[in-house]
């Protein structure tokens, strides 16, 4: 916080600008929108808020629905209009990731009157207010980011295969950026020309090249602001660490969830922390006023079955243990998705939590 001295009796408290940074296309517009939600509905009451997303071919309106999420706390927004063909040669990190997360190159530029940034992957739900977080030290450093868990375990099983073999490695999902260290070491141009030069050893997309590109000049950060999906597995990821007590604090009390593997909680409710997904992109759904129920009922059913088809599968290889009678898929969904028609309200299901809201062209 920044002091304004009004006169010598009394001081003013001005919040700083929290600036923050996605990178999307039309296809993860709804994901960053949920992750939106998370951030303004947990912002504390004099949070300043500065949105700038780097886009890939998004609508004006989807830009303009990306607005009305003022609804849920006012915020400033700013969209940079990217083209991928730019960074289209460069190597992909993976079938759930796609080439727009080379935009963040790019940020320093296309962001030249701010000193300092917070990145954050469209996969994510934030579960307290920023502040402390954008306001880190970061003289000194490139960025800050924290520690892949995952990443420390695996490149150890299979050191051939991975291209940072010791050291400090972060995951790129949340980056707190210096701005003006970037520009003064020309970092832009840097990631570029590794990238062009060692695409045959870049396994893990731009991170692989972030990590090789700043080393030494990467701020570690507290495991709860990126807690991610090896922080949960019963593998031995986490157990594997130095840091193993940080990493289970972090993971019982998370200020950032970031959902980092191929599964996703809109595509297999079953993993881990799904439900705090599904929480905010409920919330973001119900405060719509152009709600389309049926469309928000079907991806959802989807996305629900899919899960329960893997849980049933596995039920039917258990002997009516205890004799208790099987969940069924039926069942489950009945209880916790349904929607009911009253003559005023429809009343809609999900997870067991009932929301109720007025049916369309109805009188008052």
């Amino acid at each position: 916080m920044i002091l304004n001295i009004v006169d010598r009796k009394h001081l003013v408290l001005r919040a700083i600008m929290i600036n923050i940074c996605f990178a999307t296309d039309e296809n993860y517009l709804k994901y960053m929108s949920t992750a939106m939600v998370s951030i303004l509905e947990t912002a504390d009451k004099n949070d300043e808020l500065h949105f700038y997303i780097l886009c890939n071919n998004i609508s004006d309106n989807s830009k303009n629905n990306i607005k009305l999420l003022k609804r849920f706390k006012d915020f400033e927004v700013t969209f940079i209009d990217l083209d991928i063909e730019e960074f289209s040669k460069f190597p992909s990190g993976g079938s759930h990731i796609s080439n727009t997360t080379y935009f963040r190159y790019k940020i320093a530029e296309l962001c030249p009157n701010i000193s300092k940034i917070l990145y954050i992957d469209c996969d994510v739900i934030v579960k307290s207010s920023l502040k402390d977080l954008f306001e880190v030290d970061l003289t000194g450093y490139y960025l800050g980011g924290v520690e892949d868990v995952g990443y420390y375990y695996w490149r150890t099983v299979n050191d051939d295969f991975y291209l940072y073999k010791e050291g400090f490695y972060i995951n790129a999902g949340v980056l707190l950026i210096n701005l003006d260290e970037w520009r003064k070491n020309q970092l832009f141009k840097k990631l570029v020309d590794y990238t062009t030069n060692n695409s045959e050893l870049v396994k893990i997309g731009d991170q692989d090249v972030i990590n090789k590109v700043c080393t030494g000049k990467i701020k570690q950060l507290d495991y709860k602001w990126n807690v991610q999906d090896s922080f949960y597995r019963e593998k031995p990821e986490r157990e594997f660490n130095p840091n193993c007590n940080c990493i289970i604090e972090a993971s019982q009390n998370p200020a950032i969830i970031h959902y980092t593997c191929v599964k996703k909680p809109w595509n297999d409710y079953t993993m881990s922390r799904a439900t705090d997904w599904y929480m905010d992109y409920v919330l973001l759904l119900t405060k719509d006023e152009n709600l389309e129920i049926e469309k928000a009922k079907i991806g959802m059913l989807r996305a629900l079955t899919a899960s329960l088809e893997k849980v049933n599968n596995v039920n039917k290889k258990v002997n009516n243990v205890n004799k208790m009678e099987k969940f069924t898929i039926k069942k489950f969904l009945r209880l916790m998705f349904s929607v009911v028609n009253c003559k005023k309200h429809k009343v809609l299901t999900i997870l067991g939590i009932k929301i109720k809201f007025r049916r369309k062209n109805v009188k008052r």
